[in-house]
């Protein structure tokens, strides 16, 4: 074969060799993308379901111990008879049942003295007063070292009432100077880490059903820290939608307190490095069970709650009691106190509903577009003006409609996109999220909500 049509040849397999290898990079390049954005991008619901975490023999660790009981009681509550404890429970609506059951606290001038100081500024800051039902019975009994199995309607203020105990109880420990530095051990030496490779891991974990639960609970954490400069309260919020790495490597540096979905805390700690991670922690919170036992996270949460220590202060919480809720309480309480507030699964009194009964999908889609205006002028003026003054008429303009807010909450993802023409129609500033919105998209919409 002449040189020439040699070269030529020479030429063109080169040239589709490089192209074919720029495909190539191209194709990794974008399936490389597409696993980043997956990981951050995606909510807990798809996250942890196929993993679990490894089986922990509690009777071979040797934990680090604690003070479970870090409760000062007022002399003014010290001071109550049974008949006054009953008065002040019923005028609550209240019902404990367990045995020795701290007495309620009828003012959050009570906590005082069981509280630190960073944190008791930041409960004036924010005019903590007068405790509502379920923290004037959860806060008490778990300062004192008891399990409880919380029932309250929603908006009755549960998250403050785990949240100032799990702060005290951390700041507490971090107080005592051994604790930093204590680690679990093995009674066999021989599969004990290396010193190296051992890490601080944190004194409490709350876990949510959903990722926006987890990141408003996070923001409460933020938000009582701002407080007071002695309230030292490191955080670490382990949902999805965020990068993985990042929450792998925040939580090798062993943050206080974890605020974190089922699934995605499994991913993570599913990933090297991170044995006997959770040694250390000595509460745990559940937050709103009944829906983490709906939305299918019972498994994640045995696996979860499994892989603590035996020994921990557990608390659930939750608006309705379904019977897998109960046997989950059965499993993981230990001699629980029961705080059930009113009628479990009722709304809260500060709540004014409405209903409006319409049969068929179409009558209610006809009625919400017709009215939709209506409403949201009606919820911007108060109580007393509508009986008085009776309803405003509705807003005219987009500047006055945008003054007002509200929510649509439908059953199904299909719902939301059915009905994002009411953006159009009643020109508001409802963002109806669309299938699978990226994480930077729905922050967006709730902010501006």
């Amino acid at each position: 074969m002449p040189k020439k049509q040699l070269l030529y040849v020479f030429k063109c397999v080169e040239r589709s060799y490089s192209s074919g290898k720029l495909q190539a990079e191209a194709a990794r390049g974008k399936r490389k993308a597409q696993t980043q954005t997956n990981s951050a991008g995606t909510d807990d619901e798809d996250e942890g379901r196929c993993r679990s975490l490894p089986v922990v023999h509690h009777d071979e660790i040797i934990y680090p111990p604690y003070t479970a009981d870090i409760y000062k009681e007022h002399p003014d509550v010290t001071a109550l008879t049974l008949e006054a404890v009953a008065k002040v429970r019923d005028s609550l609506q209240l019902h404990t049942t367990g045995k020795q059951a701290p007495r309620p606290i009828a003012s959050f001038i009570h906590l005082k003295d069981s509280v630190p100081k960073g944190l008791w500024t930041a409960l004036q800051r924010r005019d903590y007063r007068l405790p509502t039902a379920v923290q004037a019975a959860a806060i008490p009994a778990l300062l004192k070292g008891r399990d409880c199995l919380a029932v309250a309607q929603t908006g009755s203020g549960k998250t403050a009432a785990y949240l100032i105990p799990v702060l005290t109880r951390v700041v507490s420990l971090k107080e005592k100077d051994q604790w930093t530095t204590c680690q679990a051990s093995f009674k066999d030496p021989s599969k004990q880490s290396p010193a190296k490779e051992q890490r601080a891991g944190p004194s409490a974990i709350i876990i949510c059903p959903t990722r926006e639960l987890a990141v408003q609970v996070d923001g409460e954490i933020h938000s009582f820290s701002r407080g007071g400069a002695e309230l030292d309260v490191s955080r670490l919020l382990m949902a999805g939608g965020f990068d993985k790495t990042e929450q792998f490597r925040a939580l090798r540096r062993g943050p206080d307190v974890v605020v974190c979905n089922p699934g995605r805390m499994i991913d993570v700690c599913s990933l090297k490095g991170l044995g006997g991670i959770f040694h250390k922690v000595v509460m745990a919170v559940v937050d709103e069970a009944d829906k983490m036992v709906q939305m299918g996270f019972e498994s994640q949460l045995r696996d979860v709650l499994s892989s603590l220590r035996p020994d921990r202060v557990t608390c659930m919480f939750s608006a309705t009691m379904p019977r897998k809720c109960e046997a989950l309480a059965n499993k993981f309480l230990r001699n629980p106190i029961r705080i059930v507030v009113g009628e479990g699964g009722q709304a809260a009194q500060t709540v004014h509903q409405r209903v409006q009964i319409l049969e068929g999908e179409q009558a209610k889609f006809d009625w919400l577009s017709k009215n939709l205006l209506g409403l949201l002028a009606l919820s911007q003026q108060p109580e007393k003006q509508q009986q008085q003054c009776g309803p405003r008429p509705p807003p005219t303009t987009v500047a006055e409609a945008a003054a007002a807010g509200g929510v649509v909450f439908c059953n199904s993802q299909q719902r939301v996109e059915d009905l994002a023409f009411l953006q159009h129609r009643a020109q508001q500033q409802q963002r109806p999220p669309q299938r699978q919105p990226r994480t930077p998209r729905r922050e967006q919409q709730l902010r501006v909500f």
